[in-house]
């Protein structure tokens, strides 16, 4: 999948760099010294986590 939009083509962002593609999340895990597996697990808890009202962002507020 464009990762965000759900098609299953996950190089794929549609001509809109808005969508997150794998890409995104390979350069992530080099930016943080990590692997992608790693990466892609941080951003499931921290989402987690605000979904939950644990953490606070200041881009998004998960509707009740």
């Amino acid at each position: 999948m464009c990762i965000s939009c759900g098609c299953m083509v996950p190089d794929d962002n549609h001509g809109d760099e808005r969508y997150i593609v794998m890409q995104d999340i390979v350069e992530a895990a080099e930016a943080g010294k990590a692997t992608v597996e790693q990466t892609w697990k941080n951003i499931v808890e921290t989402m987690n986590q605000v979904r939950e009202g644990k953490l606070k962002s200041q881009a998004w507020t998960p509707s009740k």
